[in-house]
């Protein structure tokens, strides 16, 4: 290709960027609000006051004027995070460079100048990604791989939350941008040019912004790994010199401002406690004296080796039991499925670059990141209420970027697409929230293929979204929008196939149901465990119809202990029709009513 046709494509490549720049920053800002429904989210509320509070008070004190300031977009929130050391002060609970960046943004277009910084970021991470590619690859090819692969994930959501994923994940791409550039100056050769004042830069660079989220998201300190050993390879004590001291000097001015600012050193790790405001006219002072005592840091008793070997078995084992399988597969956050573009950068590493020490440490360095995040945070290591896909790993996503060279061949780039619509489709087309009731609580998984993988056990207690019924000596599992508890029947969603788990301490093999149906001419099939009973209904009078269902030698799954339970049974209730009940003052006259069961065999005669 000539040098003219080079810089036609390059030009070309550049305004395409551009205008898809400009559409991805401005949409934000013509929303009347940045999420549906109106209601913040896990720790929106604490970021965007602390923005506001930075813009109109200059500090991090939540008082009655930031509470007053948060009801006029929104009607309150139920889970403000602040840190409060005691005396009737409190600080927003969130680190505060992300908030201080923000401050601009919302002091022009409130909470929607919050979502257009996050749009911004997004694609800062594609040029840094176009930037990378190129050296390797066409003008064409490498818009698209880089649009494809920032756009076409889990950042793309993450963009309309009032929160710090898409700004840590700008931070890791750049990171290794620059990381991966001071470690090929060191090796070029004698006779290419290179400037040892770039390369200091680089290092310096690299190694700040993975400080500062390490600074958030500790876990992620281990991404340093890939960085550091090139260095210490080559001998480049100068560099790592330099490496150390940016890192060290950056660490001491985000907790020396997070304590000016808060009293605390590292507001995620200080004593943090949600609190609700449901009134424009909350007294800040009188909430943090009842809700926010003072605490005293956790103290780490020494156990003997036994009881170091029983932990072991406790959290170690059934993380590779459990927790590995489903963090590559889960419904929720599975590696596999909601990071496609990752999955395909770990194919071309394979095919190209194998023998690169370099980009081998980046996928040891993410697997490190992720048991971390499993044995550490075992009980939310997807991220907490109303997460889309794994929120705590979605920083260490463009680390994996830079385990691509070429893309060859270069038809792999549609797999990624192709994959990106079929697993991530529903949640990318409705960023903002699916059409539903409780949007956030991951309505995506409803939809197919993601219904049909495995649920995330060990994490059953936190997953947002479902709701958990005690009947008798067992509890159902289901989602909250789909299952309800009602005058002692569990009422279950009509036309439409509904997935509800019984959870049993002991092994049970007979289940026994009532089904009542109000809909004439309805069609129920229940399946326990594969084995499927249908159940056919003509004429229904007033009250609707019952009739029973009985399920023998029925064998329950294993669960791990998080669960706090020991076998589960996958009951699925499928009904062609439904009726709404229309009984007047109790509240449940819009619930499409398929089935009402009741169980009335929990235990069964032969399930001890």
């Amino acid at each position: 290709m000539h040098a003219g046709e080079r810089e036609r494509g390059r030009r070309q490549s550049s305004l395409v960027l551009v205008c898809l720049t400009l559409f991805v920053v401005l949409l934000p800002l013509t929303l009347t609000k940045p999420g549906i429904p109106v209601a913040l989210k896990a720790d929106e509320a604490a970021y965007y006051l602390a923005a506001l509070s930075f813009w109109h008070d200059g500090d991090l004190v939540c008082d009655d004027g930031d509470a007053r300031r948060l009801f006029r977009e929104y009607p309150g929130t139920r889970n403000l995070k602040l840190i409060s050391r005691g005396g009737g002060r409190a600080y927003f609970g969130v680190p505060f460079l992300y908030p201080l960046v923000a401050t601009p943004w919302v002091a022009l277009f409130g909470a929607n100048g919050m979502v257009a910084l996050n749009a911004a970021l997004l694609m800062v991470m594609v040029w840094i990604g176009y930037a990378h590619l190129r050296r390797w690859n066409g003008e064409s090819l490498s818009t698209l791989f880089a649009a494809g692969y920032f756009l076409l994930s889990t950042a793309f959501v993450y963009v309309f939350w009032l929160q710090a994923e898409v700004f840590n994940m700008a931070c890791v791409t750049a990171a290794f941008f620059l990381g991966q550039r001071a470690v090929e100056d060191l090796g070029a050769p004698a006779g290419r040019p290179r400037s040892s004042g770039r390369t200091a830069l680089d290092a310096a660079g690299s190694a700040a912004l993975l400080t500062v989220v390490a600074y958030s998201r500790p876990m992620l300190a281990v991404l340093v790994l890939p960085l550091l050993y090139p260095l210490l390879r080559a001998r480049a004590w100068r560099r790592l010199a330099t490496f150390g001291a940016s890192a060290l000097l950056t660490l001491a001015l985000l907790a020396g401002t997070a304590y000016g600012f808060t009293r605390q050193v590292w507001p995620y790790f200080g004593p943090r406690m949600g609190i609700a405001l449901t009134s424009p006219i909350d007294y800040m002072e009188r909430k943090v004296e009842r809700r926010l005592p003072k605490r005293e840091a956790p103290t780490v008793p020494v156990g003997r080796i036994e009881r170091a070997v029983g932990q072991f078995r406790v959290t170690v084992v059934p993380i590779v039991t459990q927790g590995v399988p489903e963090f590559l597969f889960g419904r929720h956050g599975g590696f596999l499925i909601y990071m496609p573009f990752a999955v395909l950068a770990i194919g071309l590493f394979l095919l190209h670059d194998r023998r690169s020490v370099f980009r081998w440490l980046i996928v040891v360095a993410a697997a490190f990141a992720a048991l971390l995040f499993m044995t550490l945070i075992r009980g939310h290591w997807l991220g907490g209420a109303g997460f889309v896909g794994n929120r705590y790993f979605s920083a260490v996503y463009p680390a994996f970027f830079f385990l691509v060279t070429r893309v060859r061949p270069a038809w792999l780039t549609a797999i990624g697409y192709g994959a990106a619509a079929i697993f991530l489709g529903p949640a990318l087309i409705t960023p903002l929230g699916a059409p539903v009731a409780e949007p956030t609580l991951q309505a995506h998984v409803r939809n197919q293929p993601l219904r049909q993988l495995p649920l995330e056990w060990s994490l059953v207690r936190k997953l947002s979204g479902y709701r958990r019924i005690p009947v008798d000596d067992v509890t159902l599992h289901a989602r909250r929008t789909e299952v309800g508890p009602h005058d002692g029947e569990i009422w279950v969603h009509g036309a439409k196939r509904v997935e509800i788990h019984i959870l049993s301490r002991e092994p049970r093999r007979t289940f026994a149901f009532d089904v009542r149906n109000l809909a004439s001419g309805n069609v129920i099939e229940l399946c326990l465990e594969g084995d499927c009973r249908t159940l056919e209904f003509g004429e229904v009078p007033a009250g609707g119809a019952t009739r029973s269902v009985a399920f023998a030698e029925t064998r329950g799954r294993p669960v791990p202990r998080t669960a706090r339970a020991s076998y589960r049974y996958r009951l699925i209730v499928d009904s062609h029709w439904g009726e709404q009940p229309r009984w007047r003052g109790s509240g449940d006259e819009r619930f499409y009513l398929g089935a009402a069961l009741k169980l009335v065999d929990a235990a069964g005669e032969d399930g001890r």
